[in-house]
């Protein structure tokens, strides 16, 4: 299991949006869960929830890197 010290908090923000992002695309937003992002990541889900908050927060990211890929592609 990963330790805190081995990513930024961004660098870990952007791994769980990664990982959440795969999870939605495979499952849709009913896969999503913080101990399957964790699982997905090698960190405890305590750890996400410091790094990033709550569940909505990291679908927020999601829709964010989505809504980023759409402005580029346009």
């Amino acid at each position: 299991m990963a330790r805190r010290t081995d990513h930024s908090r961004e660098e870990l923000a952007e791994l769980v949006a990664g990982a959440a992002e795969k999870l939605a695309r495979r499952e849709g937003l009913r896969g999503v869960a913080m101990r399957r992002i964790a699982a997905e990541i090698g960190y405890a889900a305590g750890s996400i929830y410091n790094a990033v908050g709550d569940l909505d927060a990291v679908v927020l990211r999601v829709n964010a890197r989505t809504l980023e890929r759409l402005r580029a592609a346009l």
